[in-house]
């Protein structure tokens, strides 16, 4: 397993390479370390399942760039809007909303997105050209690992590249669910959203 800096010059060169490549990378963003890969990889997303000992498929949150690009993979805002979202992003909120036919073939009816608030995984993003799955590295109910040195020991052998950097958070995202007819809070974490008039609140 490689490791290489978010600030390192080759940092977008080097992570494209791999993940085209069906690869599975860690990646820090504004909450936490993640596991990500291309959300069209088929063979990477069997990967990341196999590390989190999932037996079925299962949802995982896509990262975008944009506000824009993300709204062309969801059929529609449901009871958040464009602009709602704009206010937010890019942030450590993820918001659930109707699945697009666009959408990676892994998503059903629904699909998480979040726009991270760090420019050089923006930038990633948007050389790919596709979003891309995000994920926590650490195993569900268990403390997020946030010390690198501890991320590599547990994902050796098990990634391609391992990009360090610092963490904007120690929160994972607040989750919300904007496909019925009320935003519903999934999870509480680092962005502070009220739904008490169906406004976020930072």
């Amino acid at each position: 397993m490689r490791r290489i800096h978010i600030n390192d010059s080759h940092f977008i060169t080097e992570t494209v390479r791999v993940l085209e490549l069906d690869g599975v990378i860690v990646l820090p963003t504004d909450t936490l370390y993640g596991l990500s890969a291309l959300a069209s990889s088929e063979v990477a997303y069997r990967r990341i399942l196999d590390y989190k000992g999932y037996r079925a498929p299962r949802p995982f949150i896509c990262l975008f760039d944009t506000v824009e690009t993300a709204g062309r993979m969801v059929a529609s805002w449901g009871c958040g809007s464009e602009k709602e979202l704009g206010s937010i992003w890019p942030g450590p909120l993820t918001g659930i909303f109707p699945v697009d036919e666009s959408s990676p073939a892994w998503c059903e009816e629904s699909i998480a997105v979040r726009v991270p608030d760090v420019h050089i995984v923006r930038d990633l993003i948007a050389t790919l050209g596709e979003p891309i799955i995000s994920t926590s590295v650490n195993d569900v109910g268990e403390a997020p690992l946030p010390d690198v040195d501890a991320i590599a020991e547990r994902v050796k052998g098990k990634v391609d590249l391992l990009v360090e950097g610092d963490c904007g958070n120690r929160l994972p995202s607040t989750i919300v669910d904007f496909t019925g007819t009320r935003p519903h809070v999934v999870r509480q974490g680092a962005y502070a959203f009220t739904t008490s008039r169906g406004n976020p609140s930072n």
